[in-house]
């Protein structure tokens, strides 16, 4: 019979295919905005092209906001709401913004800025981080870095961990607990010191 010999193939075949498609990067476009405070809507700042789970990243276009032109208010302490830039997205899921907030000068020639795009385990972004720092030579380059931050995850804790018993029937590692003498010698030794040096200005 040839179906034993047809078979071979195409499991070959079949795992090279499922192989390929689980090591394929899968690509994903998000748009970045920026959102004054003061303003009531956002407008685009970035689109981002990211592969996961490579974690490659490329800016497709970058639109840094204006910089702030009305004077900032005296009961913020030097800090108006003209200073202050959202940046992030808009999940069309949930209705929420994700993302952080920034001053306009992180968009001054002078700095360098990064993007951080945090994703799940699946590769969707998450969470938007933003950084900005002066170069040496105070000139940054016009578009940011971009990097992309894949979920990690935190410790957890060991569980049904066997408990090793030595020869003599003791827990190996435990702490032998103390006896009551132990414990408090040192309020018995005061204890009789008081009643030495009382009894003794009696006399």
């Amino acid at each position: 019979m040839r179906l034993p010999a047809l078979l071979l193939p195409l499991s070959l075949l079949f795992t090279s295919l499922l192989a390929q498609s689980i090591s394929t990067p899968t690509t994903h476009t998000l748009q970045i905005s920026a959102w004054p405070l003061p303003a009531a809507s956002s407008t685009p700042l970035a689109r981002i092209t990211y592969s996961y789970p490579s974690l490659n990243a490329s800016i497709d276009s970058w639109t840094p906001p204006s910089p702030p032109t009305a004077k900032p208010k005296p009961d913020r302490g030097g800090a108006g709401d003209t200073d202050l830039v959202r940046i992030g997205f808009h999940d069309p899921v949930t209705q929420h913004w994700h993302g952080v907030v920034t001053s306009a000068a992180s968009f001054d020639p002078q700095f360098q800025r990064r993007v951080s795009l945090h994703v799940d385990g699946k590769g969707v972004v998450f969470h938007v981080g933003f950084a900005a720092w002066r170069t040496a030579g105070g000139n940054g380059k016009q578009e940011p870095e971009v990097e992309v931050v894949p979920m990690r995850r935190g410790p957890e804790p060991v569980l049904n961990k066997p408990v090793v018993v030595s020869e003599d029937g003791k827990v190996e590692g435990a702490v032998a607990e103390k006896t009551f003498l132990q414990k408090y010698w040192w309020a018995l030794a005061l204890f009789i010191l008081v009643q030495v040096v009382m009894g003794g200005g009696d006399k």
